[in-house]
């Protein structure tokens, strides 16, 4: 989900219109569709949990080895130091921010 306030582009037809949104409502509401954006993804993260995914490892640090889920969510293999650009299986085993915890199936 992507969250911006709207803001009048001269020359539409919106920007002509009366009674314009003020700018701190459109704030709160901008605030409240991130909180939900959160509250979403957190939840969505946490479903994640026990499931088994491929990772395409990007990088290594600290023992550790990093990439990108095929759905995109980033994803931290667990005492591996493993080859960049490799696909690995895995499973997800705990969340940590938007990070997921995993190790090789």
């Amino acid at each position: 989900m992507h969250v911006f306030k709207y803001s009048p582009r001269p020359g539409t037809r919106a920007s002509s219109f009366p009674d314009q949104v003020q700018e701190k409502v459109k704030d709160k509401r901008m605030q409240d569709m991130l909180r939900l954006k959160h509250q979403s993804r957190k939840r969505f993260l946490r479903q994640q949990v026990g499931k088994h995914a491929r990772v395409l490892v990007e990088k290594n640090r600290e023992g550790n080895s990093f990439g990108h889920t095929e759905n995109f969510l980033w994803a931290e293999i667990l005492g591996e130091n493993l080859p960049k650009n490799e696909l690995v299986d895995v499973i997800i085993s705990d969340v940590h921010g938007h990070t997921l915890s995993c190790s090789r199936r």
